[in-house]
């Protein structure tokens, strides 16, 4: 196998299981176009119509990280996807227009939340992200240090908030800033960024690289913000000993899907909330509330209180979403077993109909 499958992690995720030689990583995805990394190079990837027919049953359909099996037809250049290996883990949005999932990325080590510190800077987004986000390392990258007079200020405003996530300062004009997270990126894993658009994603990436790979925009002073570049998701492997990176479109709500139910983004408030009187404490207006009691002391910031009402409140919309989802694909899969089986017996009939008329000739 070539180093530069090794490299795009496929020791981490196979362990100790044989590899086959027919196996490749999503390393591209805009639309319906996919591409797949290989032992022997990066080639255009489809769908099989069995294989498109049961993503579509499912629901899920191969994401950029995934692992895949795949076939070379005769004379063809272009690859065809016919399996799916299970994921370590993924990365998710619930689509806001349909309340369908959307996996952004799959089978990752790390998760770079990446937040510029000028108007993008916003506590209650870094805690929606935190909350959406489960089973991967989370980093939080400070961008764009260089416009802030004080980039230690918010970054130890966060620390105080969540003191166990990893948070960086990081400019791409100042290349030692950048040091720090270098660390990441080894051999055979894999890093995803994430954030709003203009955050500074791809000319992280084109920092890392040395080289202006990704097209990027300046900021549009007007609004103080970036300007939305980067339209679909890839792997770009960052070297032979240094892992790969997935970048990402920018993303206007992250709409939750996967959650971690508050362990790791509001320690703080399940904390308190084990001190509510009733265990069936809605945290609205009941006596003894220890979350109301704690705002009214000066322990809890409203802020805080409110983000995580709207992320619970959202967590048990999605667990409706991801039933009806579940009823719909069910109701879908039956739909197409039937018409099968009417096809089949159609076939059969029609079958039976020759054998008869082939005997009355005899």
């Amino acid at each position: 196998m070539k180093n530069n499958l090794l490299n795009y992690g496929v020791t981490s995720f196979f362990e100790e299981k044989e590899v086959k030689a027919n196996v490749a990583r999503i390393s591209f995805f805009s639309g319906h176009s996919y591409r797949i990394i290989c032992a022997n190079g990066e080639k255009e990837a489809v769908l099989k119509g069995s294989f498109k027919k049961e993503c579509e049953l499912s629901g899920s359909y191969p994401a950029v990280g995934d692992w895949v099996e795949f076939s070379l037809p005769q004379n063809s250049t272009v690859a065809v996807i016919n399996f799916l290996y299970e994921r370590k883990n993924k990365i998710s949005r619930a689509i806001l227009e349909t309340g369908m999932e959307q996996i952004i990325a799959s089978n990752i080590d790390t998760a770079f939340i990446c937040m510029s510190l000028n108007k993008n800077f916003n506590l209650n987004r870094l805690s929606r992200y935190l909350f959406a986000i489960q089973n991967v390392n989370i980093v939080l990258l400070l961008t764009k240090s260089d416009l802030s007079e004080n980039p230690e200020k918010a970054k130890s405003l966060i620390q105080n908030i969540y003191p166990k996530l990893e948070i960086f300062c990081i400019s791409i004009y100042d290349p030692q800033t950048l040091d720090g997270i270098r660390k990441f990126f080894t051999k055979g894993k894999t890093c995803v960024v994430l954030g709003s658009s203009g955050v500074g994603k791809s000319s992280l990436i084109n920092a890392l690289m040395g080289e202006e790979l990704l097209e990027t925009k300046a900021i549009n002073k007007k609004i103080d913000k970036g300007v939305h570049t980067t339209t679909s998701r890839q792997i770009i492997s960052l070297g032979e000993e240094l892992g790969v990176i997935i970048d990402t479109p920018g993303i206007k709500t992250l709409g939750i899907w996967d959650s971690d139910s508050g362990a790791n983004s509001f320690e703080d408030v399940l904390e308190l909330k084990e001190n509510c009187l009733f265990r069936n404490c809605t945290h609205k207006n009941e006596k003894g509330c220890a979350l109301l009691e704690a705002i009214d002391a000066g322990l809890l910031d409203k802020e805080r209180y409110d983000a995580y009402m709207q992320l619970i409140f959202e967590d048990r919309i999605k667990l409706k979403r991801q039933n009806r989802q579940a009823k719909f694909l069910k109701r879908r899969a039956e739909k197409s077993k039937s018409a099968k089986r009417k096809f089949k017996e159609k076939r059969n009939i029609k079958q039976e109909l020759a054998e008869f008329e082939g005997d009355l000739y005899e």
